[in-house]
């Protein structure tokens, strides 16, 4: 990196990075140096020194591009340090919790293009699963395009986004939103991030769980400043732009700071990576048959296609099969009921066509089985150009300023305005596009030249064909307005306070191309014209008719005007709202031998609502071979009362440098469930002023997201057998049959209706905050090296316990706890229907989200810092890693627990280590990160050389 300050109006552009592409971001964030606190001032992290101290200006480049105006401040930095995890000011660094930092140099030497990117690397989230745009293709909370952090593994409703110490309300589309989003976050006024990896509810409330991080931005800055940075990886796809201005000016009453910045990320698709072509299964088929030589198996992403499914034919006639057809062992008998075009076979079973799956069967032997699916198509060209990273386009807009008024005890306005839209799509494959031509329907022999026997339930043949490539998009806006008043208490001017109040609008809409249940229902029933063609029966609409049943349909080559007519764009708004105000008092209380004793004591009142409005098709269950979507809406708020002391005991005493000891609790009161209580306590302790020790137990809280209380009621069925009172004269169970009999249910009764199931939000089932214990301790080793340099060495343990984890419980599990008695609480999801006769007594499950999850993580943080004078620069060598010792979860407390460590998104080790060299104007940089579970490791490297 170019050590040369930026002039005023000069353009910045970074280097042009490349680097090979791995599913996430490149992770080597500059390892972070675990300070003591009472040992050099000048050696904390940028921007979080003494004020008074005399320190060399700072490297970071967001001092260096205004160095020719007024030093840089972060917007925290109001008359003393204030850094996460506390809200005491102070004027060192003296956390009780371990806490990483991350300055903006050190996020650009490791090659990051994106405050997301930085918070989903391995030095921050311990090599956990985070979900980006990898995930356009699954069902994430959020919706597609989102990106969130899931701080120790343990989800991002659980972790605790601020912007400049203020939290960022959540945003994203469908009716699961839960967690912030990271693209709404700025990033070139970033001057520091700071990560708490431990709870800290009773010091800022719902979801700090698992911890929390604070985006500390610049707020003041003299000129106008551009940066542009291009990264392509070595495949060609997938590049990623950013292009930002920043401008400021301040005088001696006031200070103004903007930036506008455009971020965009191209698709990377499977069939740009050479080992995403071509997925593959190593197993054996029940007969030994290797599939390993297949492209998208069923179990690697792929789907039947090309194929018809008919009733079940009895083969014996080896041309009949599909070339790789397993043998059928003596004894045994095959009835096919899959099958696939090949004009090659006209005298076969079905002329045209060969077998390509059924059911092996032995009417004396064990039972039967599948047939290897194997020789089925399970891919098309269209698989693809399936994403494997998702496009995004992001515009972000950042304005802070402040006025002194010198009113009320030098009383401050300030304001903060941050504006973003996100324009995401996502390319997907492997999906079927099913038609199921009726049993009556002409258009099946019109085609085949026969009429294959009926695959059951009113369909004649179904067809299996390809979709291509399906597409959602998202556009998502984020606007938040926030601003307040902050000053010397008058009548006590040791005091200040800080009213402050903010507006966060989040607006999504998210569409997608899908198949309409009544279009094609419509389009199936036809009837003949005199020229031999087919016209719809029913014309209204503009149908247009299903086409006649040929091998080109089945290979998924449709009319352009039928797929058309059945297909649709189908279009949903979220709206997600959350309004904030607090009054914060804090100053001094008394003199200690340490020092002075602090307080903070505050006031904070919260409300948040969604309103989740699908398509109209979806929330009437019009969506071809998809459920309905409900409406999901509803509304929350909170009172909360906090305060926190710090009592600096002693310093600069024998056995006692620093002794610190800090105690915060918080009482909450919400409209939904009630009140409740969290506290924290914590201390510090240096014996030499090269070692100190530290560590802190408190609870943390998580209210019931909006989506989980309030989530819409939709329906759906099980089989009758799913009725534990089902053939009540066979249950042997004696609890049971006494349930069932107590309904008044004969002893004769069978179900002969499905079993209904309601599936709701938790708000009307008593559904209340999750909560946690947290616990961290350790150490910090700073030893003076002289001429040899500076040693760093920090190794903290940690616990996190969830209890009453909301969750939701499967019918099943409602259906047995129940009548087996063993959780007769579930009992209140359970209703049946009058027993009046034969074919009544309907049994209706309801599944909710309820408090009975468990969450255990427990593990080692180390991070390890040296630098010194090396030739004529300075070298700088830096390592970070986590070991998890237990990663436990237990959805189900008829389950038992199970142990996540070291399974896939869940290393047992993971960390990031960098060698740096810094000479005059340049800086050489190599990084490495690695992840590590009992079968896979990955060491993904970086080099730079910036200058």
């Amino acid at each position: 990196m170019l050590k040369s300050g930026l002039l005023n109006t000069t353009a910045l552009v970074s280097a042009f990075v490349v680097s090979s592409l791995a599913l996430a971001q490149p992770a080597n964030a500059q390892t972070p140096d675990p300070v003591n606190p009472d040992r050099d001032p000048c050696r904390a992290p940028a921007d979080l020194r003494d004020p008074n101290a005399a320190c060399a200006p700072t490297d970071s480049a967001a001092v260096e591009s205004i160095a020719q105006g007024q030093a840089a401040r972060p917007a925290s930095e109001e008359g003393g340090v204030v850094v996460v995890g506390s809200r005491i000011r102070r004027d060192r660094f003296n956390a009780i919790d371990p806490i990483t930092v991350i300055n903006r140099d050190a996020a650009v030497d490791a090659g990051f293009n994106s405050t997301a990117e930085v918070l989903q690397n391995v030095g921050v989230t311990g090599g956990t699963g985070q979900i980006n745009d990898t995930f356009g293709g699954l069902v994430v909370r959020g919706g597609p395009g989102v990106n969130t952090l899931s701080l120790r593994g343990l989800g991002p409703s659980r972790t605790l986004i601020l912007l400049n110490g203020r939290r960022i309300a959540p945003a994203g589309t469908r009716g699961q939103v839960q967690a912030a989003d990271l693209n709404v976050l700025p990033n070139a006024v970033l001057d520091r991030i700071e990560v708490l990896n431990t709870g800290a509810s009773s010091v800022y409330g719902s979801d700090a769980v698992a911890g929390v991080v604070n985006i500390v931005t610049l707020s003041r800055f003299n000129g106008l400043a551009a940066e542009a940075s291009i990264q392509a990886p070595e495949i060609g796809n997938g590049a990623t732009q950013r292009y930002a201005i920043t401008a400021g000016a301040s005088g001696e009453r006031f200070s103004i700071l903007g930036s506008l910045e455009l971020f965009d990320r191209n698709r990377i698709t499977q069939g740009d990576q050479p080992w995403a072509r071509c997925p593959q299964q190593l197993r054996l088929s029940p007969l030994g048959v290797n599939d390993t030589d297949k492209c998208f198996p069923l179990e690697e992403g792929g789907a039947t296609v090309n194929t018809i499914g008919t009733g079940y034919y009895f083969l014996d006639d080896p041309a009949d099969l599909a070339s790789g057809f397993e043998t059928v062992p003596a004894g045994y008998y095959l009835y096919c009921n899959r099958w696939r075009p090949n004009p090659a076979n006209t005298t076969g079973t079905l002329p045209g066509f060969e077998c390509v799956g059924g059911l092996i069967y032995s009417p004396v032997g064990p039972t039967g089985y599948g047939a290897n699916l194997n020789v089925r198509d399970t891919s098309t060209p269209a698989f693809l150009q399936a994403d494997i990273v998702s496009p995004t386009r992001n515009y972000t807009g950042f304005l802070t300023a402040t006025y002194d008024t010198n009113l009320f005890g030098n009383g401050q306005l300030y304001t903060e305005l941050l504006v973003t839209r996100r324009k995401s799509q996502q390319n997907g494959a492997g999906r079927q596009l099913l038609v199921d031509y009726p049993t009556n329907s002409p258009l099946v022999a019109a085609g085949l030249g026969f009429t294959p026997r009926a695959l059951g339930g009113g369909v004649r043949t179904r067809v299996f064909a390809d979709y291509g490539v399906y597409d959602s998009h998202q556009v998502q806006d984020y606007v938040k307005v926030s601003g307040g008043f902050r000053g010397d208490l008058p009548f006590a001017p040791s005091w200040r306070y800080d009213l402050y109040a903010a507006k966060s609008w989040a607006d999504g809409m998210y569409s997608f191309n899908t198949g309409l249940t009544d279009r094609v229902a419509q389009s199936l029933d036809v009837v003949q014209n005199p020229d031999g063609t087919f016209r719809c029966r029913d014309l209204s609409g503009g149908c247009v008719a299903a086409p006649i049943l040929t091998p080109a349909i089945i290979a998924g080559q449709f009319p352009a005007a039928w797929r058309d007519y059945v297909t649709d764009d189908v279009v949903g708004n979220t709206k997600f709202r959350e309004w904030t105000a607090n009054l914060t008092v804090d100053g001094p209380l008394f003199e200690l031998p340490g020092g002075k004793a602090q307080a903070v004591v505050g006031l904070e009142y919260r409300k948040s609502s969604i309103n989740d409005r699908p398509a109209e098709d979806s929330i009437r269950g019009n969506l071809y071979n998809f459920t309905s979507a409900p409406v999901t809406k509803g509304s929350d708020n909170v009172w909360e009362a906090y305060t926190e002391l710090d009592f600096p005991i002693l310093r600069n005493v024998p056995f006692a440098e620093a002794l610190t000891v800090n105690v915060s609790g918080r009482y909450t009161d919400y409209k939904s469930y009630g009140s409740d209580t969290t506290y924290k306590f914590g201390g510090l302790w240096s014996p030499t002023r090269w070692l100190s020790f530290r560590g802190s137990y408190g609870t943390s809280y998580r209210a019931p997201a909006l989506a989980e209380q309030f989530l819409g009621s939709t329906t759906g069925f099980l089989a009758s057998t799913a009725d534990p009172c089902n053939d009540l004269a066979a249950v042997a169970n004696p609890t049971v049959r006494a349930k069932c009999l107590s309904e008044g249910l004969p002893n004769s009764f069978r179900q002969l209706s499905g079993v209904t199931v309601i599936q709701r939000g938790g708000a009307d089932s008593g559904l209340e905050a999750e909560t946690s214990t947290n616990l961290t301790f350790g150490g910090v080793l700073q030893p003076t090296l002289g001429s040899f340099g500076n040693l760093s060495l920090a190794v903290d343990y940690f616990r996190v316990e969830v209890s009453n984890g909301v969750s939701q419980l499967g019918a099943g599990t409602i259906a047995s706890g129940c009548y087996n008695g063993t959780h007769p609480e579930y009992c209140q999801f359970v209703s049946r229907a009058p027993y009046t006769g034969t074919g009544t007594g309907a049994l209706t499950l309801t599944t909710t989200f309820v408090n009975i999850a468990t969450d255990i993580v427990k593990g080692i943080d180390f991070v390890l810092r040296y630098d010194r004078e090396l030739g004529p620069g300075k070298l700088d060598v830096g390592i970070q890693a986590v070991k998890i010792l237990d990663r436990i979860n237990q959805t189900d407390p008829d389950t038992a627990p199970f142990d996540f460590a070291g399974s896939i998104g869940n290393p047992k080790w993971a960390g990031t280590a960098h060698v740096g060299y810094d000479w005059g104007p340049w800086y050489a940089r190599w990084g490495s990160t690695i992840s590590r579970a009992p079968m896979t490791a990955s060491l993904p490297k970086t080099w730079m050389v910036m200058g």
